[in-house]
């Protein structure tokens, strides 16, 4: 896979991503990491040491960025099968930036089919919204909610992202209850994770109002004016928070 991007060449061979020629660190995420949060426990048997995806962080050295405070990453998730379990991120939540709001994230999908699973605690259950995205599409994760990023197609997930690098990612609220609310299984079954308790389910075929309306791929646009991105850092620029739920502004 070949992709132009902020005039650079990104080229991905074998899971082995350069840029301009040169080769990027990558992270392997195994599928031993994932044995909490697996709906199908047996598979695991055999499978330890299963590649299934890989993580190419900070991969873009723009002054703009550092300069911002956000980092470009670009994530690839196999096609593949966890038992019955569609392949899939381990899922984490982000640290609160200011006003009782957390950092969000922009993601963007530069191949394949992706499941964009969100999730918010709320006092009496547990808000989430599954959404499905294709080449091209660009999902806002709001403020406030954890999330997980599904691989529900027949090729590799190649997806990008610009998200604050102030803080690190937080797995355990999802590891300590065994997962994301729901489980994505073969066919797009949705089960629930007793877990959780009480949920309410919305499932969205596109992004919808998570989508953020861009004239060229996510990093062109925020190297053209970074002040539309400031909100990844001051998340109180696009939304507030009256303690329930969570607003857009207007």
């Amino acid at each position: 896979m070949e992709y132009k991007i902020a005039g650079m060449n990104i080229e991905l061979n074998d899971y082995v991503l350069s840029i301009n020629g040169r080769i990027v660190e990558r992270s392997v995420r195994v599928a031993s990491e994932l044995k909490d949060v697996l709906y199908s426990k047996g598979w695991l048997k055999g499978n330890e040491n299963a590649h299934l995806y890989y993580m190419y962080r900070n991969v873009a050295a723009f002054k703009q960025l550092s300069e911002s405070k956000v980092r470009y990453d670009i994530t690839v998730l196999k096609p593949l099968m966890l038992g019955e379990e569609f392949n899939k991120t381990l899922g984490h939540y982000h640290k609160i930036a200011e006003k009782g709001l957390s950092y969000p994230e922009l993601y963007e999908v530069l191949d394949g089919e992706a499941l964009y699973l969100l999730q918010r605690p709320l006092q009496e259950k547990t808000e989430v919204v599954l959404i499905s995205a294709r080449k091209g599409d660009k999902v806002l994760i709001p403020p406030n909610y954890g999330h997980i990023t599904i691989n529900t197609g027949k090729s590799d997930l190649v997806m990008a992202n610009l998200v604050s690098s102030e803080f690190e990612s937080d797995y355990r609220p999802i590891i300590e209850k065994r997962g994301g609310a729901v489980y994505v299984l073969r066919g797009k079954e949705i089960v629930p994770n007793k877990n959780y308790g009480d949920i309410k389910l919305e499932i969205r075929d596109g992004p919808e109002e998570y989508a953020l309306e861009l004239k060229a791929n996510i990093l062109d646009s925020f190297l053209e004016d970074p002040e539309k991105f400031k909100f990844l850092n001051k998340p109180s620029l696009r939304w507030q928070n009256d303690d329930r739920y969570l607003k857009l502004k207007r």
